[in-house]
């Protein structure tokens, strides 16, 4: 089975923030880098599931960083078939809509 965060994005300041809360979220070891590189260490060797909201919404900083995280997911994701992500624009949709649209 694999572990589940869901992090709206709207809510973290910079890419420090976001690397604290994919550790403890995720559950990395204490030595994880806190790096796009050291991430993409973790994501392929273990299944988890991510989901980030509120793509749309977020600190200057993270705009920038975005493009280069949600590559780092895609190539995890790719590497490794027990990791997956989902992106929202806003908040994530609940069980009963349909999230067609949103992926």
């Amino acid at each position: 089975m694999s572990e589940r965060a869901v992090i709206d994005l709207s809510k973290v300041g910079n890419k420090e923030d976001l690397h604290r809360l994919l550790k403890g979220m995720l559950l990395f070891p204490d030595h994880y880098g806190a790096n796009l590189d050291a991430l993409h260490d973790m994501l392929t060797e273990r299944h988890r599931e991510l989901i980030l909201t509120n793509t749309a919404d977020t600190s200057d900083e993270l705009k920038d960083y975005l493009p280069r995280l949600l590559r780092v997911l895609e190539d995890s994701s790719r590497e490794n078939e027990g990791f997956t992500y989902s992106t929202y624009e806003g908040d994530m949709p609940s069980e009963d809509e349909d999230t067609s649209a949103y992926d």
